[in-house]
């Protein structure tokens, strides 16, 4: 904690969330519950607030990141920046907690990995990736499939955008990778990603 708050002496920490995933291994299940037990214990005597969050499939990565997104709105709304540890766990849950953090990055203090040796913590780099949709992309992605291939002229049907927009905004959330292009001679078909379908239900 004090690694954490080092160099901001004015930050203060009040509440620590605690990410906690199924695990199989009964021995691996008794020496976490103690490690939990003891985490909880430091950090009461320090006068902070623990709260669990539980995923019970730590491999439905848009599913975390949509739900940790909406904690992060919900703690910047009120008030509150967040300091992010991605040090332990899963790496599909610090890779959600990752992705999550660079959605609401206004929202953050510092994103830190402790070091193996635990000695020293490495403040991991971040930057602001907008998932935001205008109202024309939002429909674009909205009829888009993420199995099934679409062209120009089916989205055009379905969207009653014109093309030569419609291109522009295929474009765009390209870039985002929102959605991908394939090109098959001089066909172009267009699929939404995984990524397209969080930002659908986070926008």
């Amino acid at each position: 904690l004090e690694l954490l708050t080092q160099g901001n002496p004015q930050s203060k920490i009040s509440r620590a969330y605690i990410i906690l995933t199924p695990i199989e291994n009964s021995y691996y299940i008794g020496r976490l519950m103690q490690a939990r037990i003891e985490v909880e214990r430091i950090l009461k005597h320090k006068g902070i607030k623990t709260v669990n969050i539980e995923f019970k499939d730590p491999y439905d990565i848009p599913s975390m990141i949509i739900s940790l997104v909406k904690l992060l709105r919900e703690l910047n709304q009120r008030g509150y920046k967040t300091f992010v540890n991605i040090t332990t766990g899963r790496k599909t849950v610090s890779l959600a907690i990752y992705l999550a953090s660079c959605f609401q990055a206004n929202a953050i203090e510092r994103i830190v990995y402790l070091s193996e040796e635990g000695q020293k913590l490495i403040n991991v780099p971040y930057t602001l990736m907008s998932i935001s949709l205008c109202k024309e992309e939002r429909r674009v992605l909205q009829v888009l499939s993420e199995d099934a291939l679409q062209t120009i002229d089916e989205l055009y049907r379905k969207t009653r955008i014109p093309k030569y927009r419609l291109y522009r905004i295929i474009n765009r959330l390209a870039n985002r990778i929102l959605l991908h292009k394939i090109r098959t001679g001089r066909y172009l078909f267009i699929r939404r990603t995984e990524m397209g379908n969080v930002a659908l239900k986070l926008d």
